[in-house]
């Protein structure tokens, strides 16, 4: 399914999005998007200034998700963000994972990607984790795929300092995001 919806987002043509005023939630989830961007991706990989986040509430049901997308000199980008996760999703044909990971992420020095598995035409895998690591920041849960036109990573938001909030891939944690913000009283609506 995430395949599916990437792949309709990349197809769609990408008008500027009208700017106005967001809720103070959703502007909240904006920044902090975007600082976490700034911490995972490459700076000559990440949006242009002027792209636009667009929040979608619990995205069918599910997740507060915050996507962008842009063009980039590798191909179209798409971005999605909820209260954990971080995905980035390209169209293109087969590529050396590792190769494209260096060149779009930071800490390029620490990028080891393997293989897992397959599962029909995808294939997909992960950067193991240091045995000795007990806290591992977003570069050590991040995870790809491919299916051959499309390449997927996905990682947890988490830093090297292990912080109070809970992170995690489960469904109830990423579920609210923007609604958390209101309830904790951030918001001024």
């Amino acid at each position: 399914m995430v395949n599916e919806v990437a792949r309709e987002l990349l197809k769609r043509q990408k008008a500027p999005a009208p700017v106005a005023p967001l809720p103070g939630a959703e502007e909240t989830a904006i920044q902090i998007a975007q600082s976490w961007t700034g911490i995972i991706l490459n700076p000559a990989f990440a949006p242009p200034r002027e792209a636009v986040y667009v929040p979608f509430h619990a995205e069918t049901g599910k997740f507060d998700i915050l996507r962008v997308w842009y063009p980039t000199r590798l191909g179209e980008v798409l971005i999605a963000q909820t209260f954990c996760a971080f995905s980035v999703v390209m169209q293109g044909g087969p590529r050396d994972v590792n190769v494209i990971a260096k060149q779009i992420f930071q800490q390029k020095d620490r990028i080891r990607l393997k293989t897992s598995g397959a599962d029909g035409a995808v294939s997909y895998g992960e950067q193991p984790a240091p045995a000795a690591e007990t806290h591992r920041d977003w570069m050590g849960h991040l995870r790809w795929w491919t299916d051959g036109e499309t390449l997927g990573f996905v990682t947890l938001k988490t830093s090297e300092t292990p912080g109070r909030a809970m992170m995690g891939w489960d469904a109830e944690i990423n579920r609210y995001w923007f609604r958390s913000y209101r309830q904790a009283g951030r918001d001024k609506l």
